[in-house]
């Protein structure tokens, strides 16, 4: 009997440890998965007053979540462009070659949780065009200025990394830049929104 007891006493400790553990090792949604967000960017260009370019990008991702691969997220968007020709010979034939370059859009953004504050984003932001003196020939990315190359292109690049501070439903002017070739200004918002 007491043998009996002491099987039961045991079996019993043995499980409430299993229960205890199981719940120790189990972690809270909010902790694990952080707040569900939206993040809008808006690339705008202007010729002097005159808006001529308004792309809006959206991205979803998690603040403050313990997996570091929910709290990023990146943004691909645009064509390969051939902008080259390199012609080799075999002999008898001639080889021709294009050589391609990503044309377009390229954002990455990081969110934490800050509390009161917000939430604290460090974006990423990169864009580019194709010039030419070509007349007639439809700009890429839409809203570019210039054109296209076909024979000899000149390729036009904005980059920039920053940081803000955005509570939910908030918008921030974030970056603002001068086109050296045509003095055109770029312009980024950038908006927040707690996904509910």
């Amino acid at each position: 009997m007491k043998r009996t007891h002491k099987l039961a006493g045991l079996l019993g400790a043995l499980l409430s440890f299993a229960a205890v553990t199981h719940a120790q090792d189990k972690p809270k949604p909010a902790e694990t998965f952080g707040t569900p967000i939206r993040v809008q960017v808006v690339m705008s260009e202007f010729d002097g007053e005159k808006r001529i370019a308004n792309i809006p990008y959206t991205l979803t991702l998690r603040a403050g979540a313990t997996d570091r691969s929910l709290d990023t997220t990146s943004l691909r968007v645009g064509l390969r462009v051939p902008v080259g020709m390199s012609t080799g010979s075999t002999g008898k034939s001639e080889i021709t070659q294009a050589q391609f370059v990503d044309v377009g859009t390229n954002i990455d953004c990081s969110a934490q949780e800050m509390g009161e504050k917000g939430f604290l984003l460090q974006i990423t932001a990169e864009r580019s065009s194709l010039y030419s003196q070509e007349p007639g020939v439809k700009n890429y990315p839409p809203g570019a200025i210039g054109q296209p190359a076909v024979t000899q292109p000149i390729m036009q690049q904005f980059r920039s990394r920053f940081v803000t501070e955005l509570r939910d439903g908030q918008t921030a002017e974030t970056t603002l830049a001068t086109d050296p070739l045509n003095g055109h200004i770029l312009k980024i918002n950038v908006t927040l929104n707690i996904i509910k």
